[in-house]
């Protein structure tokens, strides 16, 4: 089961993610901020709040995204 092990809240709305592959990944939200369901991400100060729980990314009781999501469609920086 793929699980995040560490973020890092990067510029312009990206996170950089370590993953329990030995993989790091770079994670773009910007297309994301246009669905209703992330909006509030859009608050520099809130999606800086991001954090890791149970192996994935959560902002609040509400707003989290897919672990596999994540990996699937971040870019591999090794």
């Amino acid at each position: 089961m793929i699980q995040a092990t560490k973020i890092k809240i990067l510029p312009d709305y990206k996170l950089l993610i370590d993953f329990n592959t030995n993989e790091t990944k770079v994670y773009d939200f910007t297309e994301d901020l246009n669905h209703p369901i992330f909006s509030k991400l859009r608050n520099k100060v809130f999606f800086g709040k991001a954090q890791i729980a149970s192996g994935g990314i959560i902002w609040d009781e509400d707003t989290d995204m897919a672990i596999e999501h994540l990996y699937e469609q971040g870019i591999s920086l090794r």
